[in-house]
């Protein structure tokens, strides 16, 4: 059980199953102006998260985890000063936003990484390198989710697959727009088990 909550943990810190749509007006293969992860100090998202209990047999909820753009700050990365959103999420956590979309900075083995979160535009199909040895994200397609009494339509979902601890697991992160990741799942390829996931149940957007 430790090492599957481990490895969940380290998909989520590199970000935070639906049917495949037909393209058409209503799910565009390409989508611009996006704003899938609100950068504003003050903004928070409150995440129920589960993990898979072997003990039980099911999935259980594990805790609850609230996440806030705390300020703006100068960090140093590859000896050079940026200016990015902290976060609430760990010491040394840094959001960026520019054309090509939201990276992400943050400790790894004691180094500070970067890692392209979100790649801007919506591209149906799209992969890109995340950095820092994480793999390739790609767009999947728009879709709804439910997860308990929670459910978000026209989410912008992408996902990425890792190796790790003897099982290959596949991750799917549903972005909305101006709100942000609302949920994400994971589930273990060869079983098709849903191995871990969480659902945002409460946020607060600050308006510019």
């Amino acid at each position: 059980m430790k090492k599957l909550v481990i490895l969940l943990i380290l998909i989520s810190v590199i970000f935070f199953a639906g049917c495949e749509l037909t393209t058409g007006p209503d799910n565009p293969t390409l989508v611009e102006d996006l704003n899938l992860y609100p950068l504003t100090v003050g903004n928070t998202w409150t995440y129920d998260v589960y993990q898979y209990d072997y003990e039980q047999n099911k999935l259980v909820k594990d805790t609850s985890e609230t996440i806030q753009i705390t300020g703006i700050e100068n960090f140093t990365y590859n000896e050079e000063t940026l200016e990015g959103y902290s976060s609430s999420e760990g010491d040394s956590t840094y959001f960026i936003e520019n054309e090509t979309g939201i990276y992400k900075y943050y400790i790894q083995n004691s180094e500070l990484v970067e890692t392209l979160m979100i790649k801007y535009p919506y591209h149906k199909g799209e992969s890109w390198d995340a950095g820092s040895g994480e793999g390739s994200i790609k767009w999947e397609r728009i879709d709804s989710i439910s997860i308990e009494e929670y459910t978000y339509s026209n989410c912008y979902v992408a996902s990425t697959e890792v190796e790790m601890l003897g099982l290959s697991i596949k991750a799917e992160f549903y972005y909305k727009d101006n709100i942000g990741l609302v949920a994400m799942v994971a589930e273990e390829t060869s079983s098709g088990m849903i191995m871990g996931q969480r659902i945002l149940t409460n946020y607060s957007i600050v308006q510019n």
